[in-house]
């Protein structure tokens, strides 16, 4: 059920991302750090926020057009590797929140049935910490795709979203290596985005939120 924090509402129906509120959601094309991702997805508010309430709206369009040719064909070469670091819930240290328990993510009581999941495609790999175990997840996905309507060949990934960068200002998280920090994508050789590609991400992240939407009951 994704990778932030979320309280299971119905099947199929969740709560929104229940992370602190100083780690802000980027804009980011749903599920894409896995081989399996909803072509649509529906937002309802029960009950309207009394300030703000806002949810913007990236135009994966503009995102596409606006990448430099360099970068485009790099994304579609190499791939995106998402690395998902993930607790145990029966040994989770609550000074790390935002760390996810493998057992939520997948659904599963024990490593045997997460690894079932082989639909997924992913990697898991498998340390002891102290009665638990913790789970590092990797996927390796494209960086474009083509939309099943009009065929166009648009920006699908998560890199930007999942770097490891966005908690370099969390004490608890930024004297850890990219890799070990809660979620962190990198190019699908393994290889660390370099800081200019970083930059450009943001810059046409930012620059094609087009849309901010009040959802109302």
């Amino acid at each position: 059920n994704g990778t932030s924090h979320r309280k299971q509402i119905a099947p199929g129906v969740f709560s929104v991302n229940l992370e602190p509120p100083e780690l802000p959601v980027q804009a980011h094309s749903e599920m894409t750090y896995l081989n399996q991702f909803p072509q649509y997805i529906a937002f309802w508010a029960k009950r309207p926020a009394d300030q703000g309430g806002v949810t913007q709206i990236c135009d994966v369009r503009l995102l596409s057009k606006a990448i430099s040719k360099s970068l485009k064909e790099k994304f579609k070469s190499l791939g995106v590797e998402y690395i998902r670091n993930l607790t145990d819930r029966n040994t989770h240290l609550p000074e790390h929140p935002v760390y996810k328990h493998w057992q939520d993510s997948f659904e599963a009581e024990t490593p045997e049935e997460a690894m079932m999941k082989e639909s997924l495609n992913c990697k898991f790999e498998w340390q002891k910490f102290g009665n638990g175990d913790h789970a590092r997840v990797s996927f390796v996905g494209d960086g474009f795709g083509l939309h099943p309507g009009t065929g166009e060949e648009l920006f699908l990934n998560q890199m930007w979203t999942y770097h490891g960068s966005h908690f370099d200002e969390w004490p608890t998280y930024r004297h850890l290596p990219l890799s070990q920090r809660p979620v962190h994508a990198r190019w699908g050789d393994g290889t660390e985005l370099e800081q200019h590609e970083l930059e450009e991400l943001r810059r046409i992240h930012n620059s094609s939120v087009q849309v901010m939407l009040r959802l109302f009951a």
